[in-house]
C-alpha cells in the first residue's frame, strides 16, 4: 500500500479595502479632506485544503485606527481623519484555518489624496471708484482657474450689496455693473457703496455621491464707491 503524504498548505489572507457601496478600491484615491469613512474586509481569504479560515486578526500598521477582529472577514468601517497632503493607510491581516495553520500576515494599503478646492483669482483691481456724474458700466474680471483634482468648475451666481444699479451675469467670470442713475443716489456729498462677491463650485464627490467638504472655493469681493 501506498500512502501518500501531502504538506499542510497554509491558508491565504486577503484584505480589501472597499467604498460604501461594496466596490474594490483601486488606489490611491481622492478623499473628502475634512475625513470620511471607508471599508476593509478579508472575505476573499481562504485555506487551499478546502477548509474553513476560523479566525481573522487585523493588526493596524503606524497611524491607522484599531479595527475589531471580525470572525467572519469583515466588513468593518474605517474612520479617516482629516487630512491635508498624500496620506497612507495601511492593516496587516492574518488568518486561521480549522487546523490551526496561520496564513502570516499580509499588508493592504490604501492611499489618500485630499480634494482641493477651486480657485477663483482676479483679472484686474477688484476695488473701484467713481463719481457720480459718470455713467460708464463697471466691468468686474474674475477668473476661474482649473480645478486641481481636474473636474469641471462652476462660477456661482454673484451676490450684489447696495441697492440700485443693475449687474449683467450673462458671463460669469465678467460681469457689468451699471451704477445707478446719479439722481437716485441722495445726497451728492455721501458715497454709495457697493460690494460684488463671486465664489465657485467644483464637482468632487464623496464615496456616497455627496458634495466634498471643500467643493467651494474662497470668496472674492469688488467693491464700487461712488462718489
Amino acid at each position: 500500500m501506498i500512502v501518500t503524504v501531502r504538506p499542510k498548505v497554509i491558508p491565504v489572507a486577503v484584505p480589501q479595502f472597499k467604498s460604501g457601496t461594496g466596490s474594490v478600491i483601486n488606489t490611491p484615491i481622492f478623499f473628502d479632506p475634512a475625513g470620511d469613512t471607508v471599508k476593509i474586509d478579508g472575505l476573499l481569504s481562504s485555506d487551499p485544503d478546502g477548509g474553513d479560515i476560523v479566525a481573522y486578526e487585523w493588526t493596524p500598521v503606524g497611524s491607522a485606527p484599531a479595527l475589531g477582529n471580525v470572525a467572519d472577514g469583515g466588513p468593518q468601517d474605517v474612520t479617516i481623519p482629516a487630512i491635508t497632503d498624500s496620506t497612507a493607510i495601511s492593516y496587516d491581516l492574518e488568518v486561521t484555518d480549522n487546523e490551526g495553520a496561520k496564513s502570516g500576515k499580509v499588508r493592504s494599503t490604501l492611499l489618500l489624496e485630499p480634494f482641493r478646492q477651486p480657485v477663483i483669482t482676479v483679472n484686474g483691481p477688484k476695488n473701484f471708484t467713481i463719481f457720480s456724474d459718470q455713467t460708464a458700466n463697471m466691468v468686474l474680471n474674475s477668473i476661474v482657474d482649473p480645478d486641481p483634482d481636474g473636474g469641471p468648475v462652476t462660477v456661482n451666481p454673484w451676490i450684489q450689496s447696495g441697492e440700485g444699479g443693475t449687474l449683467d451675469q450673462t458671463d460669469k467670470q465678467s460681469v457689468v455693473f451699471t451704477p445707478p442713475n446719479p439722481l437716485n443716489l441722495g445726497d451728492a456729498e455721501n458715497s454709495k457703496v457697493f460690494t460684488f462677491t463671486v465664489d465657485a463650485t467644483d464637482d468632487d464627490k464623496k464615496q456616497d455621491g455627496t458634495s466634498v467638504s471643500n467643493s467651494t472655493s474662497e470668496k472674492v469681493v469688488f467693491t464700487v464707491t461712488v462718489l
